[in-house]
């Protein structure tokens, strides 16, 4: 198995985080396990860590990544942005935004933004986003990646075959990863980039242009009820508003809701 090349990654950084250190690792429990120690170390923004395989990759909720070993991209990165204006919820949502332009300039794919942290293709999860800060500041923190390149859908676990693909499942071929790496950590750099500079505007419609459950019947649990209802606006800072079938708006909340889907929640990321 060849494991990816780190400087291949970086020269695709170009200009972006140029104090950056990156690492490819065998295997770890969880990348963000590990950017967590670089970051309380002190390490640049803009670190990451990858690996090929995680022992205990995490999701929203306590959920499971599940990824084979060398086939896809799993990372996370160390973020400092200076103004706590700028919070988790903002980040999961450029995050997902970096991850959809970067699929979509290297693999020719366009994924959508299924809310509140998850990218699909076909109704497929595809790939994950997952934000962890500690204390009172938002700064440091680390965001997990999760993208599925090269997994093949019968290397994921029976009951994930049905919600869950990649993108070599979805175009027939394989994908190069330290391109989809290098561009995905290119994109991340300018989206954080507009959102500290007040530009969030611009990140903000480049997921609702991506969104995918407006209009859509969905279920959730939402602050220990299960609520069922018509997505009439998504929002990556308010969160979905849900018409029940009485005619009720109800608002959702990302920090403690979970949407509840068909088959299982696929692959989740972080």
């Amino acid at each position: 198995m060849r494991m990816l090349d780190a400087r291949a990654i970086r020269e695709r950084l170009g200009e972006n985080w140029p104090d950056a250190e990156l690492r490819v690792l065998s295997s770890v429990t969880s990348t963000s396990d590990v950017a967590w120690a670089w970051a309380e170390a002190g390490c640049p923004e803009g670190t990451a860590v990858f690996a090929e395989e995680q022992v205990r990759g995490r999701g929203r909720f306590g959920r499971t990544w599940h990824s084979p070993r060398g086939r896809d991209i799993l990372l996370s990165v160390v973020l400092r942005p200076p103004t706590e204006e700028v919070s988790p919820a903002h980040l999961t949502a450029l995050g997902a935004v970096a991850v959809a332009e970067a699929i979509e300039a290297e693999a020719g794919l366009r994924p959508q933004i299924r809310w509140p942290n998850d990218l699909t293709l076909g109704n497929r999860k595809v790939a994950g986003v997952l934000v962890e800060c500690r204390g009172e500041r938002v700064a440091p923190c680390v965001m997990g990646l999760g993208v599925n390149v090269n997994s093949r859908r019968d290397e994921l676990p029976a009951d994930l075959r049905s919600s869950a693909t990649s993108l070599a499942a979805e175009a027939g071929r394989a994908f190069c990863r330290e391109a989809i790496a290098g561009a995905l950590l290119s994109r991340l750099c300018c989206r954080v980039a507009d959102a500290v500079a007040g530009r969030w505007e611009l990140v903000a419609a480049a997921w609702r242009q991506r969104a995918s459950l407006v209009g859509q019947v969905v279920a959730v649990e939402s602050q220990g009820r299960a609520h069922r209802g018509r997505v009439v606006a998504a929002d990556p800072l308010r969160g979905l508003e849900l018409e029940l079938p009485n005619g009720e708006r109800r608002a959702c909340r990302a920090e403690d809701t979970t949407l509840i889907l068909p088959g299982g929640e696929g692959c989740t990321g972080g």
